[in-house]
């Protein structure tokens, strides 16, 4: 893909530009595990399992960096028990759906689980032959649909992806004002950027233009949810602009020179960071838990899990980015081993059953490149990268 080689020629430019000016500003990657650990111990304490009928929930989760290894078992024979049932379909209580079917396909992989091969079931073939025009029961799906696709092995995965994002579009975006689903918000367009990051080289102009739309409900202490309904900063909102910058790609094809992306890079890292600190003033006195109205919300908190995930993996880059620099060929593969040991400890394999599949998450794939090997492990991890962010074949 064309926005795979041009993350392998930035890979280079990475490991070779200063990106120091922010090494003493940084939070800490594992400050922020911590409060996805303790996000998802609160999103999950009434919950005894998880299976097809709330796949959604359980995807977001299980594809983090959070620990969800106690609820695999009982999702993997779900899944298992509903194809068995439907002749190798995905059907939930809501029928036969994108939205099912891409949470299921995300989960799988998260769990080291082949969605193309799953006791002989392709469920990636049966979601990838359904309508991709058909809107979803809410456009904030489109998020899990894009990363479904994305993830998917088929040769048709990114042409499904194109038409479901392009129906996304045509159905909501207004551009200079962002998605309208019951109206303007901070929090729609935010879902919006994520699931285009995924192509972002075949939207860059509306991501941009997404991103302006995100950053006029920027307000004292955070992000609001549309300044008609007031001004006053938000956790979801807050949030989800996070998210939003964490995923948002857009530049990288059309940068060329090492210093305009290191200055592309340090002002994304800046703007991450302050985001970030915004956002944990309306954390509670639990780690990871954060609140609504000064109240302990399960909203608010999904909203910060989701964000915080594709942040921790930032910081896992700012750090490994603003250690010494690599100045031989030994100290770039010493560099590389580094960053892939970060990505491999961070991204864990969350299932009971970890057998050798032929989709891996987040591999630690070596590309050789101008006489030195190059990890794309925690790049591809990233949230400033989230469109290579794919599982690939062995």
């Amino acid at each position: 893909m064309k926005k795979l080689l041009s993350v392998i020629l930035v890979i280079g430019i990475l490991l070779t530009t200063s990106i120091t000016a922010f090494a003493a500003e940084i939070p800490r990657a594992e400050d922020v595990k911590k409060q996805l650990n303790g996000a998802a111990e609160y999103l999950t304490k009434d919950t005894k399992s998880f299976g097809v009928d709330n796949a959604i929930d359980f995807c977001l989760m299980a594809d983090s960096a959070a620990d969800m290894t106690k609820f695999a078992k009982d999702f993997l024979k779900d899944v298992k028990a509903n194809l068995d049932a439907n002749n190798g379909k995905i059907i939930s209580v809501y029928g036969e759906n994108l939205a099912s079917y891409s949470a299921v396909i995300i989960a799988l992989n998260a769990l080291l689980e082949d969605p193309s091969d799953f006791y002989g079931y392709d469920i990636e073939k049966a979601f990838l032959a359904m309508d991709p025009t058909v809107v979803p029961a809410t456009p904030n799906y489109y998020r899990y649909i894009a990363k479904a696709a994305f993830y998917c092995s088929h040769d048709n995965s990114e042409q499904f992806l194109k038409k479901a994002l392009d129906t996304y579009i045509e159905n909501f975006y207004t551009k200079g004002k962002g998605i309208d689903y019951f109206g303007f918000s901070c929090d729609n367009t935010a879902n919006f950027v994520d699931a285009l990051s995924y192509l972002s080289d075949e939207y860059n102009d509306i991501l941009a233009d997404a991103i302006n739309v995100i950053e006029s409900y920027k307000v004292k202490g955070g992000y609001c949810f549309n300044p008609e309904y007031g001004k006053e900063p938000n956790t979801n909102s807050t949030a989800l602009a996070l998210l939003a910058h964490c995923s948002y790609g857009h530049g990288l094809d059309a940068i060329e020179r090492e210093e305009d992306y290191a200055s592309f890079l340090n002002n994304h890292f800046d703007k991450v960071n302050s985001i970030y600190k915004e956002l944990c003033v309306f954390e509670s006195s639990s780690a990871g838990v954060f609140t609504y109205d000064n109240e302990a919300s399960p909203y608010a908190t999904k909203d910060a899990f989701a964000a915080l995930d594709l942040y921790y993996y930032e910081l896992l880059m700012q750090e490994a980015l603003a250690e010494e620099e690599p100045s031989t060929e030994d100290d770039y593969t010493a560099k590389e081993d580094d960053i892939s040991a970060r990505e491999t400890t961070a991204v864990k394999a969350n299932t009971t059953a970890q057998k050798t599949a032929s989709v891996k998450k987040s591999p630690a794939t070596g590309i050789n490149e101008t006489g030195f090997s190059v990890s794309i492990a925690l790049i591809a991890a990233s949230g400033v990268f989230a469109v290579i962010k794919k599982k690939e074949n062995n």
